[in-house]
């Protein structure tokens, strides 16, 4: 048993689901379908943080498809355009079948995706908007009608809202502004969790014999050059290395053209979605006023794929041809004002309040990190090879979300976090509950209480604005060994000799935020190096993962996934080889 002494609060459930945006709650209520005791537990406020309220549109294959589109070219899409074959194709086919299906389902809850006057569900013209993606239309949208429609982007928000009202309804419990410092383990079978209730500044002893990680991405490392929630910093990423479970192709990442370059509290807010959304074709500048694109892809110009867009981006900056502010221009000055008013009221109401007049100024802008799409491996379960420990949504090896077939990672959360929460029921019902190991607490409660006892020191948010520029610098859209070895340089310095002098300025009271970053950072720093140390080990560029020493996709040595775990000896790699039991690049190709 564990002394009452060590925590405030013992707590103890069947399945603990950590994360409070879609997967999340969609797998809590999986659960408690399942006849389970289900507890929610939420970093920041439930209902109002996170990426998930972001999404504004949903891929599937439904009642609203195409007769041309199917599910095995939603399939093919995401495994070619998306994934360039590093992919899991089992998983993918699971998505591309159960998406229609997901999102039929929130409708019952109350989300209403747009029809028209027939009734059916409106398509959303991605093909239009991202003319390399799929040959079909496929997305659809809650509260925005038409191409250029004005109106807000509701489709997260919706489905957040929904979502919490199901899990009201279910009478599922939920604490909120409280981090899971540790997940507990003894002989590979999780036993519970420690969380940290900054709010009420209470340290926390969950009992359980499942849980859920589905707390989202780390695109946060790479602030400010990021669009994420500030929620995002890889905590279910680090909880579930330290279990015990694997985690594959940390390297991999999305980033996003074009977004805002200055000031720091706009680059989260994309100048558009797309150069054709504007209602015209917007043009991209250098600080020579040339139209680059034509030098990169002459062909497709400014309707390339992001990833071409963002390298030239980054290639024209880098030889010295971008703004004072480190980005490029965005040229609106063509286009008739009435009409880009029309397009895009609200991204034009942005523009004007950083002060450009889109008449006579080009607006500055450049990248920006979309997602990190590595993450923990599963299986069609959700489960981990810890027993009772399962994953869904952006924290997994992302099995839908991907620029190349766009908004797949709103229905990746919605299926993976059924299927978790399913799962995770099921096996918790079938297993006895057992104590955490005692010492195993007692160490994890000393490490979240060092700072708060230590008497001076560094503020965490220092450490972690450090580690973040190093992360920019050395690891951003364009890698090189010399530059990852420097970033790597600087999180062990980081770890080894500043860590432990981390200190909070504030040591009582209520909503203790300071306290939060203390646990964010040491998670934010075992994720940097996973990503680090295996994009060291990849010698190719594949997907939007570029190395500039290393510019060419090779399929003959790196169609491998690399695999990161917890050794003896600290953190271990291996690789091993993509399956394809669906489909092989060379059947695509011909």
């Amino acid at each position: 048993m564990v002394s009452g002494e060590l925590v405030d609060r013992v707590i103890e459930t069947e399945v603990l689901v950590l994360g409070g945006g879609i997967a999340g709650p969609r797998a809590a209520i999986e659960a408690k379908k399942n006849r389970a005791r289900v507890l929610l537990v939420v970093k920041g406020i439930y209902g109002s943080g996170g990426c998930s309220l972001g999404p504004s549109v949903a891929s599937g294959i439904g009642p609203w498809s195409d007769p041309k589109d199917s599910v095995n070219q939603h399939f093919l899409d995401m495994l070619i355009n998306g994934k360039r074959f590093l992919a899991d194709q089992e998983l993918l086919k699971i998505q591309s079948k159960e998406g229609g299906e997901r999102l039929l389902e929130l409708e019952k809850w109350g989300l209403r995706w747009d029809r028209d006057a027939q009734g059916n569900i409106s398509l959303f013209p991605s093909s239009k908007l991202y003319p390399n993606a799929s040959t079909v239309d496929r997305w659809i949208t809650s509260g925005r009608k038409g191409t250029h429609g004005a109106g807000p982007f509701w489709t997260g928000h919706g489905t957040v809202d929904v979502l919490r009202e199901e899990v009201s309804r279910q009478g599922i419990p939920f604490i909120d502004e409280t981090m899971v410092s540790n997940v507990f383990v003894t002989n590979n079978r999780v036993t519970g969790a420690l969380a940290y209730d900054y709010l009420n500044c209470r340290i926390l002893l969950i009992k359980c014999a499942a849980v859920v990680i589905a707390t989202g991405d780390a695109s946060q490392i790479f602030f400010p050059h990021t669009m994420v929630s500030g929620e995002s910093t890889g905590d279910g990423f680090t909880l579930a290395y330290e279990a015990g479970a694997q985690l594959a192709n940390m390297e991999q990442y999305e980033y996003i053209a074009p977004h805002h370059a200055y000031p720091d509290s706009a680059r989260a807010k994309a100048a558009l979605e797309g150069v054709s959304e504007s209602g015209g074709m917007a043009y991209f500048r250098n600080s020579r006023g040339e139209r680059f694109m034509e030098k990169y892809c002459p062909k497709t110009m400014e309707l390339s794929s992001t990833d071409e867009i963002a390298k030239a981006m980054w290639q024209e900056v880098h030889e010295g041809r971008g703004g004072p502010h480190g980005g490029v221009y965005l040229d609106l000055r063509h286009i008739p004002h009435d009409r880009l008013k029309k397009a895009v009221p609200g991204r034009l109401e942005f523009i004007d309040k950083l002060g450009y007049k889109t008449e006579k100024e080009m607006v500055e802008v450049f990248p920006v990190i979309h997602t990190t799409t590595g993450g923990i491996r599963i299986d069609p379960k959700c489960q981990t090879r810890v027993h009772g420990l399962f994953a869904a949504g952006q924290v997994t090896f992302a099995i839908g979300d991907n620029l190349g077939e766009g908004a797949t990672g709103y229905t990746d959360a919605l299926i993976w976090g059924k299927r978790a929460g399913e799962f995770a029921a099921k096996y918790s019902r079938a297993t006895k509950l057992k104590n955490p190991d005692p010492n195993q607490v007692k160490e994890a409660v000393h490490r979240v209480k060092a700072p708060l006892e230590a008497v001076s020191g560094v503020p965490p948010v220092k450490l972690m604005r450090r580690l973040q520029h190093a992360m920019w610098t050395g690891v951003g859209l364009l890698k090189e060994e010399r530059g990852l070895r420097n970033a790597l340089h600087e999180i062990e310095e980081i770890r080894q000799l500043m860590l432990r002098k981390m200190s909070t300025s504030i040591k009582s009271g209520a909503f203790n935020h300071e306290m939060r970053e203390a646990i964010e950072l040491r998670q934010m720093l075992t994720v940097s190096e996973m990503i680090i140390r295996s994009s060291l080990l990849r010698k190719e560029s594949r997907n939007r993962f570029h190395r500039s020493d290393y510019p060419n996709q090779d399929d003959k040595h790196w169609l491998r996934h690399i695999i990161t775990e917890k050794g003896s000896r600290g953190m271990r790699f291996i690789t091993v080889p993509v399956k394809f039991p669906y489909l092989r690049p060379e059947a695509a190709a011909q």
